[in-house]
């Protein structure tokens, strides 16, 4: 089976990679930004994050650092394409994971950390999580902030949750459980509050 998905010579045209906002959550984030307006000193603030599992998130990050070559984590060789296998994507994502770039995240690239996708993951994640008051799920996101937050209201969509492949995060790994199970090792914090949740 071909997948129809990847960057071929010009930026991705397909609506799943155009980022979508609804006006409802742009009127919602106004209501915040204004009521964050004080005089409080920034310790009074209570850390909140979200706290996603790390397989489904590297497929993410594969996907998006894909859909434009000037991304910082684009790799060329890794890149799906058009007409590629399954096996053939999980084959580039597995060379991608593995493939040193200067981290994206940093506006000053001179002073950007060398580092593979995992470590860019680890070097963000492990340290939100460590200083977070409250951690939310990711899986589970509307209940975490109805029980945690006290948040009542349907939560706003920012993207439309479809997948390029249906696959399941892990079988990009192509039974490769050595591998998946030393990126899972890589986050001992997230995977404490994900292990609590299953």
């Amino acid at each position: 089976m071909k997948i129809d998905a990847g960057y071929n010579g010009k930026l991705m045209q397909s609506k799943l990679f155009k980022r979508r906002c609804d006006g409802e959550s742009g009127v919602l984030a106004w209501r915040i930004n204004k009521h964050l307006i004080t005089k409080k000193p920034i310790e009074d603030f209570k850390i909140i994050t979200i706290v996603r599992d790390p397989i489904d998130q590297l497929v993410s990050y594969y996907w998006w650092a894909h859909t434009n070559p000037t991304m910082g984590a684009f790799c060329p060789d890794a890149c799906p394409v058009n007409g590629d296998t399954r096996k053939d994507i999980y084959r580039k994502f597995v060379l991608w994971l593995n493939k040193p770039y200067r981290a994206a995240i940093f506006k000053d690239w001179t002073s950007a950390p060398i580092e593979t996708p995992v470590e860019t993951l680890v070097r963000i994640n492990e340290a939100m999580v460590a200083e977070a008051d409250t951690v939310l799920l990711h899986s589970d996101l509307q209940n975490e902030c109805k029980e945690k937050l006290g948040i009542k209201f349907l939560l706003p969509k920012m993207k439309s949750g479809k997948k390029v492949i249906a696959d399941k995060a892990s079988d990009y790994f192509f039974n490769n459980k050595k591998l998946l199970n030393d990126i899972l090792a890589s986050f001992p914090i997230s995977m404490k509050y994900l292990k609590n949740d299953s």
